[in-house]
């Protein structure tokens, strides 16, 4: 019979030529080691070797190809499924049980992938890229560090449906995770728009609160941990800023963190988000006001050079203030009808839908993912 390797027919009978100096013509240099190889082989199972060594190329002639930004078992793993049609290691996976050789050959897959990809070796990646969705990220073979690295190498491969379908996983993996990602801001702020939106809106998001969202996209629009240390000169574009932001469920934080983010440098650069805080706090004072009285927040205003410095708010009941406190529901006996003050809570601000790009600060909040 006969193997496939790169959509092209392999004779078993190379397989005795795997890593053998028999015969060999070519080496293929990588981490300081040198592999044999034979040039006919290689030509026939990789596109990319047969114009390498057929087009007047340097490799043409000289007897070594050094091959960088990859591992020695990847290169070795591409050769025996070159000269094979299948990758042994690999084929024997399916008789495992999850645990430390697991992740050690979910991440030698992914080494794999990228050099398959390099060299147009499709039939290889068709089968990495399904064995990684729909078994090695399940399982939690690839750790965060891992998954965001096949993110980012993802958006760099030639396109096609099974790196679609397996972004889409990657993504949905980094989205139960959550928590992890703050172990790898590095990768975290290399992330494109696209990625990070798939992952923040997800319906399966794994957030342990809000406020992790917000550190997130934060951290992705400044490149910075910090709130008092950052350039807005190295921020996103404001229009890719407003969409990350925005899917940060403000009326869910609490009401002393809605305060603290008033002062925040991406809320008073960012017109949207000072919007969606601003209605978040409104609600949130609004239901203070059932309990008792409280003098309502003064509109958040995004900074901008050319504008005044907003006014201190005077004490609740001092001369001159424009506000006096009043209970929105008491009724004309100051006594406090709970029932009803629901009714016009939810007339007011709880209308019950939540517009698409307007944030969350009011409204009954739809699960993410799921319809209002």
């Amino acid at each position: 019979g006969r193997c496939q390797a790169a959509g092209m027919d392999v004779s078993p009978s190379l397989a005795g030529f795997f890593n053998s100096p028999v015969l060999s013509d070519v080496e293929l240099a990588v981490e300081g080691t040198v592999i044999p190889a034979h040039r006919l082989a290689l030509c026939v199972g990789s596109p990319i070797f047969n114009r390498m060594f057929n087009n007047g190329f340097r490799e043409s002639t000289d007897k070594r190809v050094n091959l960088r930004d990859t591992s020695k078992r990847a290169v070795l793993g591409m050769l025996e499924y070159i000269y094979t049609g299948e990758i042994q290691s690999i084929k024997e996976e399916a008789t495992w049980e999850a645990g430390e050789e697991e992740d050690s050959l979910a991440e030698f897959a992914l080494d794999l992938l990228f050099l398959a990809d390099r060299f147009e070796l499709r039939a290889l990646c068709e089968e990495l890229c399904g064995r990684l969705e729909h078994t090695w990220l399940p399982r939690g073979a690839l750790d965060s560090q891992a998954a965001l690295t096949l993110l980012l190498a993802l958006g760099l491969l030639a396109p096609c449906p099974s790196y679609r379908s397996l972004q889409a996983a990657a993504q949905q993996h980094a989205a139960t995770h959550l928590s992890d990602m703050l172990d790898v801001p590095a990768l975290w702020v290399q992330l494109s728009c696209p990625d990070v939106l798939a992952i923040l809106e997800s319906a399966q998001l794994a957030a342990q609160n809000e406020g992790m969202v917000f550190q997130l996209a934060w951290l992705w629009i400044s490149r910075s941990h910090s709130e008092a240390d950052n350039d807005p000169s190295v921020w996103r574009e404001m229009e890719e800023a407003e969409k990350v932001v925005m899917l940060v469920r403000f009326a869910l934080l609490p009401e002393a963190r809605l305060e603290a983010l008033v002062k925040h440098p991406l809320v008073r650069q960012c017109p949207k988000a000072a919007e969606a805080v601003h209605e978040a706090l409104q609600t949130a004072h609004n239901m203070t006001d059932l309990f008792g009285e409280r003098a309502r927040c003064p509109p958040v205003v995004p900074e901008s050079p050319d504008s005044p410095a907003p006014p201190r708010r005077r004490p609740a009941g001092a001369a001159g203030s424009p506000h006096k406190p009043k209970n929105l529901f008491a009724s004309e006996t100051k006594s406090v009808d709970v029932e009803e003050g629901w009714k016009v809570l939810k007339r007011r601000s709880l209308d019950g839908t939540v517009a698409p790009g307007k944030g969350y600060g009011g409204g009954v909040l739809p699960r993410r993912g799921a319809p209002p």
